[in-house]
């Protein structure tokens, strides 16, 4: 089913704003690539890779757009939007594709005519930057139609009748993290929602402190702790670090960490009213999965 005009236009807003966001996203990741990379070789490398990126960036932007708005305006999704998702992204791909190509193809006439030299491997490379271009393209789209597709299969199954879905399992005593447990269980079978997820909030970043081993904290911690650059691994590293795929992951999780910090701040400083079991069982599961993050982080001197 088409999305409804209301719908159409929340879309659209949604994925304006996430364009801003990766522009500024790309601005600052270029500036740090120049002032940390001296050699121009490696550095046009890495910046190639970061144009190469935010084709595929910019079609992730617009399927969480569109999926919001779907689930917004038709509750859940259904097969028929899945497609109608992904014959849109599939047409902004070709368009950014072509997009990206004509701007490498600008770039070198306008150098051809500064210089007065033609690129006589233009055509290659330009070949290589399209197939690496492609590739990225298209894993990103599998990535999205399978993510999708998970929604639409959560959505049949929650909408079976109540007789035809299984009895909820009991979930075992050790649902979260050792830690987790050890400082809000018993808070939250009590129904003290409010200070069992304060409490693994609180224990979280504690042990980013231990981890690191930096004496700070807040979102000064996370950043010391987590945040890295190409050619700058962090103080505890998840990954390899060596790709921009490894930074973006590396970076994401420090923003989840960074989140923890703010919902700490802000459970910790107003007393609001929270009653919600399986909010607060989500909650805990996130910093129960931030911690055995930390268990298999390498921690670097």
């Amino acid at each position: 089913m088409p999305l409804g005009e209301t719908a159409r236009k929340y879309a659209e807003v949604v994925f304006e704003k996430k364009i801003q966001d990766l522009s500024r996203e790309y601005d600052w990741e270029a500036s740090k690539l120049k002032a940390t990379i001296v050699n121009q070789g490696g550095l046009q490398k890495h910046l190639t890779s970061l144009q190469i990126s935010m084709p595929a960036r910019q079609v992730k932007a617009r399927a969480d757009a569109l999926q919001a708005a779907y689930e917004k305006d038709h509750d859940v999704l259904d097969a028929d939007a899945l497609e109608e998702i992904m014959s849109e992204l599939e047409e902004l791909a070709q368009t950014t594709t072509r997009a990206f190509v004509s701007l490498r193809q600008g770039e070198a006439d306008a150098k051809a005519q500064r210089t007065g030299t033609v690129d006589l491997d233009l055509s290659p490379k330009l070949r290589e930057l399209s197939g690496s271009k492609d590739k990225r393209m298209h894993d990103t789209l599998s990535e999205i139609r399978s993510s999708l597709q998970a929604k639409v299969y959560e959505g049949q199954l929650n909408s079976q009748p109540a007789q035809k879905r299984k009895s909820p399992t009991v979930r075992s005593a050790n649902e979260w993290h050792t830690e987790i447990e050890n400082v809000s269980r018993q808070l939250f079978n009590d129904g003290h929602y409010r200070e069992a997820v304060l409490n693994s909030y609180i224990r979280v970043i504690e042990a980013v402190k231990q981890k690191s081993e930096i004496a700070d904290d807040g979102d000064g911690l996370m950043g010391r702790a987590f945040g890295c650059e190409i050619g700058r691994l962090p103080r505890v590293q998840f990954n390899p670090c060596q790709t921009q795929a490894d930074i973006d992951e590396q970076r994401g999780i420090m923003f989840l960490f960074k989140g923890i910090v703010g919902m700490r701040n802000s459970k910790a400083h107003a007393i609001r009213l929270f009653n919600d079991e399986q909010r607060a069982r989500e909650y805990l599961a996130l910093s129960s999965l931030l911690m055995r993050l930390l268990d298999i982080a390498t921690v670097n001197p």
